[in-house]
């Protein structure tokens, strides 16, 4: 049996005829929450994806900070409703979201 996760996210509804709209809390838009279910296996490979890119970023980063040092970087990513994890790009509309705080932290002996 396959382990899986519920991802929910708020989709635009549009109110039918004697049909009563929902409101997500705190907005005055209409949405309804729609449920997939992920693999976990899935999930997995793309947070580590993920994790690997922001890892090579902040690798040449480190590079080029001069005479400073990166201790910690923190990195809040969206879980989209088709599975995929990444940044929320500008200007991109969200009336909900889900997010994975990562902390980085610089080793002691590196």
């Amino acid at each position: 049996m396959t382990k899986t996760i519920t991802i929910f996210e708020p989709v635009d509804i549009n109110v039918t005829k004697g049909g009563r709209p929902s409101y997500a809390r705190g907005s005055g838009d209409s949405v309804v929450t729609e449920a997939i279910e992920r693999s976990i296996d899935e999930m997995q490979d793309q947070m580590t994806g993920f994790i690997e890119g922001v890892q090579a970023m902040l690798a040449k980063g480190a590079n080029v900070s001069g005479e400073f040092q990166m201790s910690q970087v923190e990195v809040q990513a969206q879980i989209g409703l088709e599975g995929k994890i990444g940044f929320l790009g500008t200007g991109a509309a969200a009336s909900g979201s889900s997010q994975i705080t990562i902390l980085f932290e610089r080793k002691e002996n590196a």
